[in-house]
């Protein structure tokens, strides 16, 4: 997105995207890093943190799913949240203790 603006700021100079003073121009492209760059390192911290939760619940349950030996309502919401979590961040749960 950051080129496609930059292409355009350069083909069509008469109606800037960014101002001219540096400062402001500065500005403008950290809150637009702010909004693209600094979520994904936010949703990191939030996911460690949910694991290290989930991690405390689960120390004391004995068996093979989050509330015993039986698949119940925790497992089946939990299950995709925790799978997605693995493919978009690149998590591998096998080295990973979370009760194991």
């Amino acid at each position: 997105m950051l080129d496609f603006s930059k292409y355009l700021e350069e083909k069509y100079p008469q109606r800037a995207l960014l101002p001219a003073e540096p400062q402001l121009k500065a500005l403008n492209l950290q809150k637009y890093l702010e909004q693209k760059v600094g979520p994904q390192e936010s949703l990191l911290f939030a996911l460690e943190k949910g694991f290290n939760a989930l991690e405390k619940l689960l120390k004391d349950i004995n068996g093979k799913y989050a509330t015993g030996d039986e698949v119940y309502m925790a497992d089946v919401f939990m299950a995709p949240q925790i799978a997605a979590a693995m493919q978009r961040f690149k998590i591998d749960m096998v080295n990973e203790s979370l009760n194991a």
